[in-house]
Order: structure tokens, then sequence, then C-alpha cells
């Protein structure tokens, strides 16, 4: 049946439009090229190593919202590669891997019904599948409602995010003197993974880093 509708609707390109699979080998090269492997410690919002991916502009832009605002889930194997690879080359050299723990960036519940899926969760599944000592955690909570980051300024970003995230009970206990990586799509102002750290830190966190797709 997937033969039949590959031969009738051949996946094309995300980014050129082209046939021949969802990215395509010039397009996945273009990206391969975009990779920016920008880090920093960030010991003032208690994450001890950040890393980002890409900047988040041009094709990198237009694949992400893609991603994330059209449902196209099957570009997450795509961009899941080259956080996968950003961890592996990066924090793991530091970091070992039993007991280590990948924590998605939570959405609001709206947003997850109508996309189907958090698209920080699925990047964590793609750092995840080749190493099965490695544990996606979906640990984090959202306390309530908030506005779009998106359009916001610096303070009001701030301020939007302010107790909004919580561990779930049930991992206290696991977080408590573990560690920890957030994962996220996008990071711009750095408020969310700023309440995000806060949070597993007073939950007792011991080593904390975070990786992110795209730097905007």
């Amino acid at each position: 049946m997937n033969f039949l509708l590959d031969f009738f609707y051949p996946k094309r390109c995300e980014l050129c439009k082209s046939v021949g699979g969802v990215i395509c080998k010039k397009c996945w090269s273009l990206l391969n090229d975009l990779v920016c492997e920008v880090s920093m410690p960030l010991k003032s919002m208690s994450i001890d190593k950040l890393m980002f991916v890409f900047e988040y502009q041009g094709v990198v832009k237009l694949i992400i919202k893609a991603f994330k605002f059209k449902g196209r889930k099957d570009l997450s194997p795509v961009l899941g590669h080259f956080v996968r690879v950003m961890f592996y080359s990066h924090l793991v050299r530091a970091l070992d891997l039993d007991k280590l723990y990948l924590i998605p960036v939570p959405i609001d519940k709206t947003h997850l019904k109508e996309r189907g899926f958090n698209q920080s969760k699925l990047l964590a599944k793609e750092i995840a599948k080749v190493d099965s000592r490695l544990k996606v955690l979906d640990c984090l909570r959202r306390t309530r409602s908030a506005r779009a980051q998106s359009g916001l300024g610096r303070r009001e970003r701030m301020e939007n995010v302010k107790n909004l995230f919580a561990v779930e009970s049930e991992w206290a206990e696991v977080i408590r003197g573990g560690r920890v990586v957030i994962v996220d799509d996008v990071a711009t102002t750095m408020s969310t993974l700023k309440e995000c750290a806060r949070v597993l830190r007073n939950s007792g966190a011991q080593e904390l880093s975070a990786i992110v797709l795209a730097k905007g």
C-alpha cells in the first residue's frame, strides 16, 4: 500500500519540492552546511551547557515552521538527525549515558491537540533511539495556559513563562540528584529554558544541560 502511495503520490522535498523524499540530497547537504554548533555556559540560568544546532533563519526557519505548524511529523527524523549528531559529538563526551534523562519542553494542551504531537518530544526520541540507555522523561507539565512567546518582547516573555512549569510528582525522586538534558525546538530569549531549568534544579537535578534545534 505504501509502495503504491509513493508511486502515485511521490514525496517531495519540503524545501525545493523536487521528488525524492521529504528532504532531497541537495537540501540535506545545504542543511548540513548550515549547522552552526553554538555552545555556551549559562550558569545564571542554572544550565551547565547549552547547545544550538542551527540559527533560526532562512531554509532552517522554513523547515521548522513546516514541522511545527503544518503537521509534518515526518520531518522529525531529518531534524532529529542533526540534533542527535550534535548531542553525541558535544554533550556525551562530558556526560555518562547511564541514568541520563532527556526532558522535552512541554507544549500547551491546545497546541498538542491541534498538532497531534510535541515537536520537542519527537526530537528527544530521535536522540534516544540509537542507545537504549537514554530515556526520554516526560516529567514537566504546564501549570496553566500562556500566550504564545512569538511576538512578545523579552520582559513579556519572562513574565509569560513565570511559574509556568512544574515537575510531575511521580518523577520527583528520579530527578533528585539526577542528570538531565532539556530538549527544545527553538529558543530566542531563553525564557522558557530558564524556567524549565529553574524548576528542575529546585527538584534536585544535579547536572543540567540543554540542546536546542535552533537559536532565534
